[in-house]
Parts: C-alpha cells; sequence; structure tokens
C-alpha cells in the first residue's frame, strides 16, 4: 500500500470517529437538556395545580412552591379592567421603569411581610402582567391622555423591569383563559 492511500485510508476512518464522538456529545447535551425541561414541566404543573380550587376555579392568584434549587413566587396581574397611571405614561420610557418598579417593590414588600424574601437569594419572582394592549393604546390617544408615541416607550420602559414579563392579550376571555390556565 502506497503512502497516499495509507492517508487516505486514515482521513476516511478518523471521519467517522470524529462523527461519532460529536453526535454522543450533542446527544448526552440532549438528554441533559430534555431532564432540565422535565424539571421545568413539573414545577409549572405543580405551580397550575396550587391554583386551583376544589371545583378546579382559581384560589388565588400569587403562588409560591418549592424547586429543587429556588422557591419561585409567581404573581399574576390582569390588567384588562385597570390601567397604569396617566402620569407614568406620559414620562414615556423612564414612566416605563418607574411603574414596573413601583410594581416588584410592592410585591417585594407584600413577601417580605413573610417567612421568605426575593433578596435572601433563596426566591425567584415572576411577575407576569396580562394587558390589552392595543384597545388601551387606541383608547389612551383617542382621550388625548398621551400620545402614540408615549405610550409605545412607556411599554419599552415597562419590559425593561427585572422579574416583569408583559403579556399581550386579545380580549378579557383571553387573559382570563391564560390567567387560568384554562
Amino acid at each position: 500500500m502506497r503512502l497516499s492511500e495509507s492517508l487516505s485510508l486514515r482521513a476516511t476512518t478518523q471521519l467517522p470517529t470524529d462523527l461519532a464522538k460529536s453526535t454522543s456529545d450533542e446527544n448526552a447535551q440532549l438528554v441533559h437538556k430534555v431532564k432540565g425541561l422535565e424539571v421545568e414541566l413539573s414545577v409549572w404543573k405543580q405551580a397550575l395545580s396550587a391554583t386551583r380550587g376544589p371545583q378546579d376555579g382559581p384560589s388565588k392568584r400569587e403562588v409560591t412552591f418549592s424547586t429543587p434549587q429556588k422557591d419561585l413566587v409567581l404573581c399574576v396581574i390582569d390588567c384588562t379592567r385597570t390601567i397604569f397611571s396617566t402620569l407614568y405614561i406620559t414620562e414615556g420610557q423612564e414612566g416605563g421603569r418607574k411603574a414596573g418598579e413601583e410594581i416588584v417593590r410592592g410585591i417585594k414588600g407584600h413577601l417580605t411581610a413573610g417567612d421568605k424574601s426575593p433578596q435572601d437569594g433563596n426566591v425567584k419572582l415572576s411577575i407576569n402582567i396580562y394587558i390589552m394592549r392595543s384597545q388601551l393604546r387606541n383608547d389612551l390617544i383617542a382621550s388625548e391622555s398621551c400620545t402614540a408615541a408615549q405610550f409605545d416607550e412607556f411599554f419599552v420602559g415597562l419590559n425593561e423591569t427585572l422579574y416583569l414579563n408583559v403579556v399581550e392579550v386579545g380580549s378579557k376571555v383571553d387573559a382570563k383563559k391564560k390567567i387560568e390556565g384554562g
């Protein structure tokens, strides 16, 4: 066998070995990720069942439950029936940040009165605000409470707030379904 044939043979056998190794590594990573997702799914299922009452209706809007690493405090706010202060909205992005910080500060204050606090490092806080943004935007602009730019910038600032997630819904019924998990 010539040297060039020998090198070609080694390269050909090396390629499947490298491919097998990288496939095996990727498979191990995916298995690890699936296990993590299964734990997360279990946690969310536990949260949903904790929010259900005896007749499968919602019993509370704030739930604390244990995960293997940390406690998670999930706060759900239905903003389809209320709006933010127009003072904040007219301040645009800065007003959005202020409103978000005030919401977080209020919830943390409420939690601090209990056993656990988001500041102790063992608690993760997540706040979901359900809002009919398009309708609210149209209503506030029509009533001349703010401009379109102020409203849009307000939500930019609000979305920058740590712990806070704005979830847009099309109607009060959609918000109820998302909040109650039905």
